[in-house]
């Protein structure tokens, strides 16, 4: 607190940001006091549901797709990350928050999730949305949730560390990735490490690394891995293991704990000479067949879409269809957006295809129910789906101080990235979440975003299209802005810009939500119809016309 007062006190840092904001303010900046109307106008518009039950979601994520990418492969330079926070069924709001640097007394403890370790004696600004996102130096992670083969023999644990403590103690005390990924992995092995199997991205302005961590067998302990993303190559982390063979010669791309050769052997997972395939020897499978190669086989083929992946494999740990990492060029931000709203279009696999879409293409597949009970199967897994708590994009430039965090809450094909940073000194109300989906609330961006979606559910194609057509000149707008923002931009300057621009995105998406409605309520009050492959189906029975239950009965008997 003590350094962030100190910034905020300093002549010369006022000075600066005074004249900032007039550059801003003369070419076009949002006027100020914006926020007060917003909520002033929430107030108004506030539309309380309390007849809906709130419905208790289930206490952790199931499951996060993770990208990264390298130096060198993208387009303007910067390092990136991806993440996209996914639950197992509809999830409660995301909770944003910045957490300030901060000075601690001698012998000071953190708290962590099964006890506590001595605390820094500094620790840096962040930003979190649950775990960890990126802190004031430029630092950020990723997270995707992981299985392990169990060990034959495991003690019980007394660890004190989960996966969300490492990914906010990291950002708190560390400034650069290959530092952060040594940090928690000596963290893990003192203190011990209690949770699933868990991976990373660690990124920083010139470096990028998968971590991957599990726990040890002893009470106390863990077992991880590190492997150096490569400059001009992408990474994707899907849920499963990605790190295959390590090279124990090469320092500068592989970090590991030194016990994880020896507890390897001692569990009958490897037998020497062979290589060291960290997948193959701790991993624990990936769900579904599909569930995690699927996502990666995608995520590769819009990154690096000269890079010709088999989609199909018959065995994810076995057969290592795919690799830890690959060569990409010219990734744009937008193209990462792009990638974190997918969900297969215009591919073998699309999820707004078939009859299971619907005649309006919708590729939204709700959780299991009661009918899911009875018929088994599994529908393909996106990277984009409606149960998403939130979804960012770290972008860490290689010219300036200024890391941005492009969030955007729920399912992130229905929403717009809003950029804030870790060096903002305060957030915008309408993304710190402080909302429950018990009542609609005009100023959140959550519901701002959750009510499009469910609009859209009605005629999802002819919306969709309209939603994301309006999205791109609402982004080439954000664009605008951030290019206008000075390498040298200040908290105060970020703190209104940034801040403005996300109570924009709130509005618009109200405004978009009304002229949606207002377009195609009742199918649009046109001729639009049903598409002809949908009405022939003898399951919609269209083409026999009207008939009797009898009749009937022959298509939908089981």
């Amino acid at each position: 607190h003590a350094a962030a007062e100190d910034e905020r006190a300093s002549s010369s840092t006022q000075s600066q940001s005074q004249r900032q904001a007039r550059t801003m303010r003369s070419r076009g900046s949002p006027r100020a006091g914006r926020l007060a109307s917003a909520a002033a106008a929430a107030a108004l518009g506030l539309l309380l549901l309390q007849s809906i039950p709130s419905l208790a979601p289930p206490l952790h994520v199931s499951a996060c797709t993770t990208l990264a990418v390298a130096r060198r492969a993208s387009l303007d330079g910067s390092v990136f990350a991806a993440h996209s926070n996914d639950w197992a069924s509809d999830p409660s709001p995301g909770a944003l928050s910045l957490v300030p640097a901060a000075r601690h007394p001698e012998g000071s403890v953190r708290s962590v999730s099964h006890g506590a370790i001595p605390q820094a004696a500094r620790t840096f600004r962040y930003l979190t949305g649950g775990y960890g996102a990126a802190n004031e130096y430029g630092l950020g992670v990723a997270e995707s949730t992981c299985r392990n083969r169990p060990w034959p023999r495991e003690a019980e644990n007394a660890g004190a560390l989960d996966i969300v403590d490492l990914s906010r103690i990291v950002l708190e005390r560390a400034r650069t990735a290959r530092e952060g990924v040594g940090l928690m992995g000596a963290l893990a092995e003192r203190h011990g490490y209690r949770d699933a199997a868990e991976s990373l991205l660690v990124v920083d302005p010139g470096e990028a690394y998968i971590f991957h961590v599990l726990r040890s067998p002893a009470p106390v302990g863990a077992v991880w891995a590190a492997q150096r993303v490569p400059d001009g190559h992408v990474a994707v982390v899907a849920n499963a293991f990605t790190i295959r063979e390590i090279d124990f010669d090469a320092p500068e791309d592989f970090l590991y704990s030194e016990n994880m050769v020896a507890l390897a052997e001692e569990a009958g997972f490897y037998a020497p000479p062979s290589p060291f395939d960290f997948t193959r020897v701790f991993g624990g499978g990936a769900g579904p067949q599909y569930a995690s190669g699927r996502r990666m086989w995608r995520a590769y083929s819009l990154l690096a879409p000269g890079v010709n992946l088999n989609a199909t494999y018959e065995d994810y740990i076995r057969d290592a269809p795919y690799p830890a990492t690959i060569p990409a060029s010219n990734v744009s931000k937008s193209l990462l957006f792009q990638t974190m709203r997918d969900f297969y279009a215009n591919t073998p696999y699309a999820l707004d295809k078939g009859m299971a879409a619907g005649f309006a293409g919708n590729p939204t597949r709700w959780s299991p129910g009661e009918g899911e009970k009875e018929v088994q199967g599994a529908w393909e897994r996106p990277i984009s789906l409606y149960r998403s708590q939130i979804s960012f994009v770290l972008q860490l430039p290689r010219e300036g101080p200024t890391p941005f965090v492009h969030y955007s809450p729920n399912a992130a094909h229905s929403g717009t990235y809003v950029p804030l940073s870790p060096r903002m000194s305060r957030l915008p109300p309408c993304v710190t979440n402080t909302t429950q989906w018990s009542k609609v609330e005009r100023w959140s961006l959550a519901w701002a975003t959750r009510y499009i979606f469910n609009l859209m559910q009605m005629n999802w194609s002819r919306m969709y299209n309209a939603f994301s057509s309006a999205r791109l000149d609402f982004e080439d707008d954000t664009d605008r802005i951030l290019r206008d923002l000075p390498l040298n931009a200040t908290s105060e300057l970020l703190d209104d810009e940034l801040g403005a621009r996300s109570e924009q995105a709130v509005d618009w998406l109200w405004g978009l939500s009304d002229a949606l409605m207002a377009k195609f309520a009742n199918n649009g009050g046109g001729p639009e119809g049903y598409p002809a492959w949908w009405l022939s189906s003898p399951e919609v029975g269209y083409t026999e016309g009207p008939h009797n239950a009898d009749r009937k009965a022959k298509f939908t008997k089981h």
